[in-house]
């Protein structure tokens, strides 16, 4: 039982020693470590050199092309029955493969997850338990938010191969796109409860953009209201999660001044098709009088009247409107 560890790098020379030398302390010892070198201009080649004249990695190399590109070129290389991502400013601790596969072994389709920490910039440590709800409502809580890590899961490659790994065409939250993916073809995930990786925060600049983060979140869910626009029926817990996600990225549209008739078609639709299957009485009389355009506009500025901060929230990427 095999485990393909895939490890994209783009200069990240200071770091990668500590996630490699994670993988090799690991008690389960079935493992092949594949490192994707994004195109590094820094000292990555060299600190590589011990561990691949030893014949502990697979090296590749490729031009820059991003984190989804070199992750799938490690899933074409890779020859393990489960896979494990790790990004090269990350750790794993000790037994977290092991219990993993242990835990999932004999449930083929199943995908694990466990919790993890963050390694903040001043040096604390903070923990992130996962909340994962039951198998039937784990794809539309994954609509509404990433659940973890990308290192905290363990996946089984054939529900990679079927979805035919990352979408290239983005630059973050593509692992939130992959989980999405993944679920809607039925597959499932299971919680092992135990601290089994570190995320380790760093300056990139990456999460400061917060436009550009704003139109990579845009095409992930265009494409999900699209395959849901093609269905005659949805489950009622589904379109809530997507109505929910739906309205926040129409507001924060309207915060941006970006046309939703533009950039978000699929998306205007969907939730047009939510309101007009979903509302009764007074709400149905107003949505049917003013149009979903109208509808949410007024919802937009009764929250910004009503919530503080709520538009600078929404721009800055400060996530407690998910709580209002």
């Amino acid at each position: 039982m095999q485990v393909s560890v895939i490890i994209p790098t783009y200069n990240k020379a200071p770091f990668i020693r500590e996630a490699i030398d994670s993988v090799l302390a690991q008690t389960f010892k079935d493992l092949e470590i594949l490192v994707i070198d994004d195109g590094s201009t820094d000292e990555t080649a060299a600190v590589l050199k011990s561990y691949l004249d030893t014949g502990q990695i697979s090296y590749f190399y490729q031009a820059n092309q991003g984190p989804s590109a070199a992750r799938n070129k490690g899933l074409a290389q890779a020859k393990g029955q489960y896979i494990k991502f790790l990004d090269s400013d990350d750790f794993l601790y000790p037994e977290q493969i092991e219990k993993q596969i242990r835990d999932i072994e004999q449930e083929p389709g199943v995908i694990s997850i466990t919790d993890c920490v963050i390694l903040k910039l001043n040096g604390s440590l903070e923990k992130r338990p996962v909340k994962l709800p039951g198998k039937d409502k784990q794809l539309a809580s994954f609509i509404e938010s990433n659940r973890g890590v990308i290192h905290a899961f363990l996946v089984p490659k054939p529900l990679l191969d079927r979805v035919g790994g990352f979408d290239g065409s983005l630059t973050c939250s593509e692992d939130t796109d992959l989980w999405i993916r993944i679920l809607a073809t039925g597959a499932s995930m299971k919680h092992l409860p135990m601290t089994g990786c570190c995320y380790r925060m760093l300056k990139t600049g990456i999460s400061d953009n917060t436009e550009n983060m704003f139109f990579q979140k845009i095409k992930i869910y265009e494409k999900v209201n699209q395959s849901y626009l093609k269905q005659d029926q949805t489950p009622p817990f589904l379109m809530d999660s997507l109505l929910a996600v739906n309205a926040k990225l129409l507001e924060e549209s309207k915060a941006r001044k970006i046309d939703p008739t533009k950039h978000l078609p699929n998306t205007l639709k969907m939730t047009d098709k939510i309101y007009d299957l979903n509302s009764k009485g007074a709400l149905r009389w107003l949505y049917k009088a003013g149009g979903i355009r109208n509808y949410l506009n007024g919802r937009y500025l009764f929250k910004c009247l009503t919530k503080k901060n709520y538009r600078y929230n929404l721009l800055h990427h400060n996530y407690s409107w998910r709580y209002l």
